[in-house]
């Protein structure tokens, strides 16, 4: 009887937002370089409030796929922002890589980093000394 009454979980405004902007970036809807809609447009759209809109653009720059460009509009970005991880997200977000793809990524990133480990490892260090 317990599990017949169960909450689902609801999505926020700015999250319905950012989840279809991802989802149109993964199905190639939006390219980089594109220019979004306005910020009325989305909001009329997907029925949330332009304030949600904002925010969650907010949150799409600060991640490194959109470029807000005042008085001009909002773009996707045509390259990945500076930092390591904006790269990846970008770089996943833009070309939808495969399951075999991200495997293949995986295994030569730890190997490489294996390698720095191996390469850089110091009998004195802290590492050896457990």
């Amino acid at each position: 009887m317990e599990n017949l009454f169960t909450a689902v979980k609801r999505e926020s405004a700015v999250d319905i937002v950012i989840n279809n902007i991802k989802q149109l970036l993964i199905d190639r809807r939006l390219l980089p370089g594109d220019k979004l809609p306005s910020e009325l447009e989305i909001s009329e759209g997907l029925g949330v409030s332009r304030g949600s809109v904002r925010e969650a653009m907010k949150i799409l720059s600060a991640f490194g796929l959109v470029d807000i460009k005042v008085g001009n509009g909002t773009y996707v970005c045509e390259s990945p922002g500076h930092g390591l991880i904006d790269s990846l997200l970008f770089s996943f977000f833009i070309t939808n890589p495969n399951i075999e793809s991200l495997y293949e990524f995986r295994q030569f990133f730890e190997i490489d980093i294996l390698e720095l480990i191996l390469n850089h490892y110091d009998k004195n260090s802290r590492f050896a000394q457990r």
